[in-house]
C-alpha cells in the first residue's frame, strides 16, 4: 500500500519591521553570513533501557525526541522560502538516513511528523522496512520543503563534528547528527552535534535545543516504560 501524501504546509512569513531579531539576521544573512555546530551528550541511559525493557526500536524515539524539540520552538522551524522571505514552517518532518551494509550505500526516508508518539513511531518503522536498502538516494519523490534532516554516525562516539555545505549558505534549519552511543561514569550517553544558522539561531537557543533535548529523552523514556510504546 502506497504511502499517504503528506498534507500541504503553512508558512508564515515573519514582519521584519517588528522583528526583535532583525539586526541580527541581517548581519548574519548578510555579510558575516554563517552556520556553527555544536555537539554535546545527551544522557540516554533511561530511554534505552526502557527500549530495551519493551521491545521497542531506539531510532524512532530518539527522533521523535528530536521531533519535539524542532516542533517546539519556533527558530527551530525559521527559514527563508523560495521567494527569499524569512518566515517558519507550522511544522517539519524528519528526513533521515539509512544505511545499507550490503553495499555501504545509504538512502534517506521522511516521516511525517504527528502529536502522537506512539503513532509516528510505527509509521517511522514501518518507512525504515519500506526503504531501507532502496538504490535511490530520496526514494519518496517529490519531498516537502518542510523537513529537518538526521544524519547518524553509529560508529564513532564523537566529541565534534562540522559540515561545510557548499551552498550560498541561507539554509537556515537545524541539522543534526547522532553518533554512536557509549558508556560514561555508569551511564549511557550519545553524542548529537547540530549545525545552527547564526541568523535564526543564537548560542542562547542552542542552549535552548539541548536542554530541550536532554529532557524531551528523560520524558519519552518514561513513556515507553509506561507500556506506552
Amino acid at each position: 500500500m502506497p504511502a499517504m501524501p503528506i498534507p500541504a504546509p503553512l508558512f508564515t512569513p515573519i514582519d521584519l519591521a517588528t522583528w526583535p531579531r532583525r539586526e541580527i539576521f541581517e548581519r548574519f544573512n548578510g555579510s558575516r553570513r554563517c552556520t556553527y555546530d555544536i555537539a554535546a551528550q545527551i544522557d540516554v541511559t533511561a530511554l534505552l533501557h526502557a527500549c530495551r525493557a519493551r521491545g521497542a526500536r531506539f531510532f524512532p524515539a530518539i527522533t521523535a525526541a528530536l521531533c519535539r524539540v524542532i516542533n517546539g520552538h519556533l527558530e527551530f522551524r525559521s527559514e527563508l522560502d523560495e521567494h527569499g522571505t524569512l518566515g517558519y514552517w507550522n511544522v517539519l518532518h524528519p528526513l533521515y538516513t539509512l544505511f545499507n551494509p550490503a553495499d555501504q550505500t545509504f538512502t534517506h526516508a521522511l516521516t511525517e511528523y504527528g502529536d502522537d508518539t506512539a503513532d509516528f513511531c510505527a509509521r517511522m518503522q514501518a518507512d525504515m522496512a519500506r526503504y531501507q536498502g532502496s538504490a535511490a538516494l530520496y526514494p519518496q519523490q517529490p519531498l516537502p520543503r518542510n523537513l529537518f534532516a538526521i544524519t547518524t554516525l553509529p560508529w564513532v562516539s564523537f566529541t565534534s563534528i562540522s559540515y561545510h555545505a557548499y551552498d550560498d549558505g541561507s539554509y537556515m534549519i537545524p541539522f543534526a547528527t547522532l553518533g554512536k552511543y557509549f558508556e560514561q561514569e555508569g551511564r549511557t550517553v550519545l553524542p548529537v552535534s547540530v549545525q545552527f544558522h547564526h541568523a535564526v539561531c543564537d548560542g542562547y537557543h542552542a542552549g535552548l535545543f539541548f536542554t530541550a533535548l536532554q529532557q524531551a529523552v528523560l520524558d519519552l523514556a518514561d513513556w515507553v516504560a509506561q507500556g506506552a510504546g
